[in-house]
């Protein structure tokens, strides 16, 4: 981007070109709000049968206790430890929400359980809260307008925002659908598989509907760090992985751009596969900080 700007200006050299800074947002899937807790009972009793079959002894140990409020459920305590780090770090997180019916790979707490409704509330009054379109909705796209509708419902107010589960999308169907049912921004643009910005640019930009030759008013809104890439994909370490984060972090301030973290819930658990996890997210949040303060 940086090298076109400077053909533009050779080419022309009163063009102009509005000046950036570097931003950090840090947005949020939940995708199941709750490990254990509010899932009724025979998910439990059949997500038992499962620890035991794959082995899962962590689950299995657990699992009942946090059931009868012996423990605390896992995912749900992580929402009170990014609190502190919103206070910490001046940070104002964008959370997407699954509220689809539940699925195969879609797995959250009843839509109308009121715990459930209670915790959304809570973090739409400090936080940006959207809808995290359900799998299901991919195939059945009347599911995208339910459960907007559903989130409109507990919030009392219009939901503009979304990022697909599992990022699952189909251009142009996508987000020609999301525009009709009123999202406005979308958050769905980026890897699991891979660090960095899927369309070429670190800075939000609006969709351009190529079989009707027309800018769409619909903004794009691109991550460019999943938690689950490193840890994944990449077979990094957490210490491997904070670096990584931080190298592609400086990157990205260079050319006054907007970093944008994908995380979930649960990945702040430091359970099973997230152990020493929640260490990666707080040294990101440490580093935009400090970006942010150098003045650049």
């Amino acid at each position: 981007a940086l090298r076109i700007r400077e053909i533009l200006k050779k080419v022309d050299e009163s063009l102009t070109f509005h000046s950036r800074k570097f931003e950090y947002l840090s947005t949020i899937d939940v995708d199941q709000a709750w490990k254990f807790k509010h899932k009724g009972g025979l998910r439990n009793v059949l997500g038992t049968f499962r620890d035991i079959k794959e082995g899962k002894w962590e689950n299995f140990r657990d699992r009942w206790p946090v059931l009868f409020n012996l423990k605390k459920d896992p995912f749900y305590e992580a929402f009170h430890w990014h609190k502190t780090l919103e206070t910490k770090f001046s940070l104002s997180p964008h959370y997407f929400i699954l509220l689809g019916d539940y699925g195969k790979y879609d797995k959250n707490t009843p839509y109308d359980n009121s715990n459930f409704v209670k915790l959304i509330k809570s973090l739409d009054t400090d936080a940006s809260v959207g809808i995290h379109p359900s799998y299901q909705s991919n195939d059945e796209e009347y599911r995208v307008a339910q459960e907007i509708s559903r989130l409109t419902a507990m919030l009392e107010r219009p939901i503009y925002t979304s990022r697909q589960h599992f990022l699952m999308h189909s251009m142009p169907k996508t987000y020609r659908h999301l525009l009709q049912c009123g999202i406005q921004e979308d958050y769905t643009m980026g890897y699991s598989t891979h660090l960095g910005f899927r369309a070429g640019i670190a800075a939000p930009f609006y969709w351009f509907d190529l079989e009707n030759n027309v800018q769409s008013d619909l903004r794009l809104i691109p991550f460019c760090a999943m938690d689950i890439t490193p840890l994944h994909y990449r077979g990094e370490s957490p210490t491997e992985a904070t670096k990584t984060i931080g190298e592609l972090m400086d990157k990205v301030y260079a050319v006054n751009g907007l970093f944008i973290s994908l995380w979930h819930n649960e990945s702040f658990s430091e359970t099973e596969r997230w152990y020493g996890w929640s260490s990666v997210y707080e040294h990101m949040l440490a580093k935009a900080q400090a970006l942010k303060n150098s003045g650049h």
